[in-house]
């Protein structure tokens, strides 16, 4: 059964990257149950919870943002 937890989780992320629906929403199109759950399932899998996640692909990229270059000075 976990690997269906973990269609149901992929499925989640694909909405999280490309819908705004609801945690709600997203919950119960996944199959897994309450928002409370979908977040507390999503962020022992995942590491981040479900928020987090989205925010990584709502900047308008592909994932997450890369990391700051430090600026030279005196160039």
């Amino acid at each position: 059964m976990k690997w269906l937890q973990l269609a149901r989780l992929d499925h989640a992320k694909q909405l999280l990257e490309r819908s705004d629906a609801t945690m709600e929403t997203i919950a119960r199109l996944s199959g897994l149950g309450t928002a409370a759950n979908f977040r507390t399932l999503f962020t022992q899998r995942c590491g981040l919870p479900p928020s987090a996640y989205r925010g990584m692909y709502s900047r308008g990229g592909d994932g997450p943002a890369p990391p700051e270059q430090p600026t030279s000075h005196g160039r």
